[in-house]
């Protein structure tokens, strides 16, 4: 169930981030108080340790300090969604999520860089690699 919200909730926002390079942020705030109802109960429900816990924000949290330090050439989007994703797949899911989609960024700037469809002054959005990080996932997970 959580796995298909979260599909149902990146692909609009992947849509989005590939035409206007931006998430509008109610967007994100909504996903973010999503993520929060499934962190809510696994407070309540004691699923997990005080270390887990903290460990599902920490790829989303840094990306946020990234957003800041780069004056936003990463954006605040991207740090907010892998904040929800920690919410709503946990530690472990977030960071293989994390790795998968900079991994894929790397591939696709670097194969965008050789077919000389970007310069090194180019942006790309990050938001897509996250969404086919999450499917590739899903798929090598079994879930």
């Amino acid at each position: 169930m959580i796995t298909y919200i979260g599909f149902l909730y990146f692909f609009p926002a992947t849509i989005w981030d590939l035409k206007k390079k931006e998430i509008p942020t109610i967007y994100l705030l909504i996903g973010l108080g999503l993520g929060n109802l499934f962190f809510v109960y696994d407070l309540c429900s004691f699923a997990g340790s005080f270390w887990e816990i903290l460990l599902r924000f920490i790829p989303g949290i840094l990306f946020l300090i990234f957003a800041k330090v780069t004056k936003e050439k990463i954006g605040y989007g991207d740090g907010m969604a892998l904040l929800s994703l920690g919410e709503l797949y946990g530690w472990v899911g977030v960071w293989l999520i994390w790795f998968g989609a900079i991994f894929l960024s790397f591939l696709w700037s670097a194969l965008l860089f050789l077919f000389r469809k970007v310069s090194l002054q180019s942006t790309l959005p990050f938001f897509p690699t996250i969404f086919l990080s999450m499917l590739m996932y899903y798929f090598l997970s079994g879930n």
